[in-house]
């Protein structure tokens, strides 16, 4: 079940392995890329998995590394998402929240940038490291494209 209640900071913990959260990978401090990984609960790292949801209007959100203060950006190749400093009218840092209208508490997360595309844990992997991209909702076994979050 999800604590969203608006504007604040969580963790984004993907349904389908809720034992995972989303995690930025700072290795390269040129290429911050969004990554599925295992929950980091003390020290400076566990920054990497806190996000600041911004409230735009419009129900539109930024989500901001709360370590890097850069926001979660959207590529329409199927690439792994990153976390870059643009300008704030960029549609790529831009995003919606769309209640799984299971009772759950899940969330779809959608693209402003790449309208019909969700966040989606690359092939339903639960691997550390895997890629978080964006894509096509999917009709079924979509539970890799929900999202709870959870106040750190």
């Amino acid at each position: 079940m999800s604590d969203f209640n608006g504007p604040g900071v969580y963790t984004i913990v993907p349904r389908h392995v809720d034992s995972k959260r989303l995690d930025v990978d700072d290795s390269d401090e040129d290429n911050i890329r969004l990554q599925l990984y295992d929950p980091i609960t003390s020290g400076k790292q566990r920054y990497d998995q806190q996000f600041m949801f911004a409230h735009l209007g419009n129900k539109e959100f930024f989500i901001i590394s709360l370590k890097h203060g850069t926001y979660l950006t959207a590529s329409d190749d199927e690439e792994q998402l990153t976390s870059e400093v643009l300008p704030p009218v960029n549609r790529r840092i831009r995003w919606k929240l769309h209640p799984v209208r299971d009772g759950s508490g899940a969330f779809f997360i959608s693209s402003l940038a790449y309208p019909g595309k969700v966040i989606d844990v690359q092939y339903g992997y639960d691997d550390n490291e895997t890629a978080i991209i964006i894509y096509p909702p999917k009709e079924d076994d979509n539970e890799n494209q929900q999202f709870f979050l959870i106040s750190p």
